[in-house]
């Protein structure tokens, strides 16, 4: 059971509890992220759909469609797959956090 997010106050009714459920800023609700920030996943998402038109004609249109159903599959069995994966998504060659943690990315 899932304790509530907001607690009933005697004197004012319902009242959020800051020191229990986070701090609640006007800045951070009113400001976004960074403009490199923004920029930078941009570019991402469009290299990523640059990537997958070549692959579809290059590879057939099969190929990016059989990328998705490996990229939305969410129970991968071994590390084999993970493998075979950064490999389709070209992510083999960018060292991260995750790979001097030894921590794979959750898919």
């Amino acid at each position: 059971m899932e304790a509530p997010k907001t607690m009933e106050h005697k004197i004012g009714g319902i009242q959020k509890d800051a020191l229990r459920f986070e701090l609640q800023g006007v800045k951070s609700d009113l400001v976004g992220a960074h403009p490199l920030e923004s920029a930078l996943e941009s570019a991402k998402l469009t290299q990523e759909q640059i990537n997958r038109k070549i692959l579809g004609y290059t590879y057939g249109s099969a190929f990016p469609l059989k990328m998705d159903s490996l990229l939305d599959s969410r129970g991968l069995p071994n590390q084999f797959l993970l493998l075979g994966l950064e490999v389709m998504t070209r992510r083999l060659d960018n060292f991260g956090f995750e790979d001097y943690l030894n921590d794979p990315p959750g898919i």
